[in-house]
């Protein structure tokens, strides 16, 4: 009896039609960032209603630059000589402040270091 209410219930939550909801996205505009690299990665950060984006390059200039949504240059500094000196190569950030970013090194290593907006070490 018990089995016979099990396969009812599939039964009917295989045949309950699923509502897909689709949301396109709309282009509002079109924002270049001229960074002079090929970023590895991206992220961004909001701060009383400014958007800024980080961009990394951790291979070729080590490099990370921060632009706000207008593609205007706010700062950049290179972080060469911290993964020469730490001998760690720091492939992922996150900001904690428009002036403030935390690098992880490579997975297995997780080295965490705390930066300011010139590349000077507040944590690490």
């Amino acid at each position: 009896m018990r089995f016979i209410l099990i396969f009812v219930l599939i039964l009917c939550a295989c045949s309950t039609p699923i509502e897909q909801k689709q949301k396109r996205l709309i282009k509002i505009k079109e924002v270049t960032f001229p960074l002079g690299f090929a970023p590895s990665r991206i992220n961004h950060f909001e701060d009383n209603n400014h958007e800024f984006f980080g961009f990394l390059d951790y291979q070729t200039f080590k490099k990370f630059s921060v632009f706000n949504s207008k593609g205007d240059f706010i700062y950049s500094f290179s972080i060469k000589e911290l993964m020469e000196r730490s001998g760690k190569q720091f492939n992922s950030f996150s900001f904690q402040s428009i002036d403030t970013i935390a690098f992880l090194s490579r997975s297995g290593t997780n080295h965490l270091v705390v930066l300011d907006s010139i590349g000077n070490v507040l944590l690490e």
